[in-house]
């Protein structure tokens, strides 16, 4: 059962999201295979956090960055992937994400990651 944390993973890679789902089954999970869907998704459901893949079919993982964080409130965005190009990061760190963790990945470092991104979601949008 989840803890009404809403994470939604966004990556191309079924297998990926699924181990990603079962890493994090502590919160409320959902997952889309591509960035368009991701965007739907992201749109009726309001996560707090995404994890995004850089590098998917169709609209890629920068162009949706930009996109949710033009949401209100916009989820904190982890971005996912396995481009380790230095420019990349800074792209999509300079675009508005949280972090930038590359594949294969630690799930030691997934999970303080995302229990840091949560906490920066609970800092910028207060309780009322």
């Amino acid at each position: 059962m989840g803890t009404g944390r809403k994470i939604l993973i966004i990556d191309d890679d079924t297998e990926l999201l699924d181990a990603v789902a079962k890493l994090l089954s502590r919160h409320e999970v959902r997952a889309a295979a591509s960035g368009d869907a991701g965007l739907a998704m992201a749109s009726a459901e309001a996560p707090q956090l995404v994890l995004l893949d850089v590098t998917m079919p169709g609209t890629g993982g920068l162009a949706v960055l930009g996109k949710l964080r033009r949401m209100s409130p916009p989820p904190v965005v982890v971005m996912l992937s396995a481009d380790v190009e230095l420019g990349t990061a800074v792209k999509a760190l300079s675009l508005g994400a949280y972090a930038y963790i590359t594949k294969p990945f630690d799930p030691d470092w997934v999970n303080e990651t995302v229990e840091a991104a949560l906490d920066q979601y609970d800092r910028e949008n207060p309780r009322r």
